[in-house]
């Protein structure tokens, strides 16, 4: 396979994964709408929280992917840009990433993190108040609470910052290539 043909398929091979995640949220929004249809059909307040079990799982999935596209980006960056002035993408978006994202933190606020509030805010609401002082929703906001405290620490501690991620593949990918030189200067010495 030519240095050309490389990088066409993992170029390819980062869009798909782009792709991917847009219908793993798209996959998402529709199953935790049809939850919502149901749950306003019900008296249980708690069935609201049901799409977090859909939600986390694939905010899981999307940040593998993410994850995924920094490692391929990084390898087209060191493997196949650095001694080939055709391809530039990779190069020229980390020198973007290095001179215009550095102010730029992990977004907190994500279609994940917007789900899972939502999900916690619509069974707060579905809660009788009448009754607020009542044991049964008592224990429904502690539930609330913490499945929504809970889930929140799990996206935020796994969301993929872009820039963090790439960097650490990139160094890693750096590596690989210093080896393989070493080995190769050895091998013809």
């Amino acid at each position: 396979m030519t240095n050309k043909e490389e990088y066409q398929f993992l170029r390819e091979e980062i869009i798909y994964d782009t792709t991917a995640v847009q219908n793993y949220r798209n996959l998402m929004y529709t199953i935790v709408a049809a939850i919502y249809a149901f749950a306003f059909t019900q008296s249980e307040p708690l069935i609201f929280l049901i799409p977090i079990s859909v939600i986390l799982p694939i905010f899981k999935i999307c940040m593998g992917r993410r994850s995924s596209m920094c490692k391929i980006g990084a390898y087209l960056l060191v493997f196949l840009e650095a001694d080939d002035s055709v391809f530039n993408w990779e190069t020229r978006l980390h020198k973007y990433d290095n001179v215009y994202s550095k102010d730029i933190k992990k977004s907190i606020i994500s279609p994940y993190t917007v789900s899972v509030l939502v999900s916690v805010a619509l069974c707060i609401i579905r809660i009788d108040f009448k009754y607020f002082s009542s044991p049964e929703n008592i224990i429904r906001l502690g539930i609330c609470a913490v499945v929504g405290i809970v889930s929140l620490i799990i996206i935020s501690k796994g969301q993929v910052n872009y820039i963090e991620v790439k960097e650490k593949y990139i160094k890693q990918w750096e590596y690989i290539k210093e080896q393989e030189s070493e080995i190769e200067g050895s091998a013809t010495s």
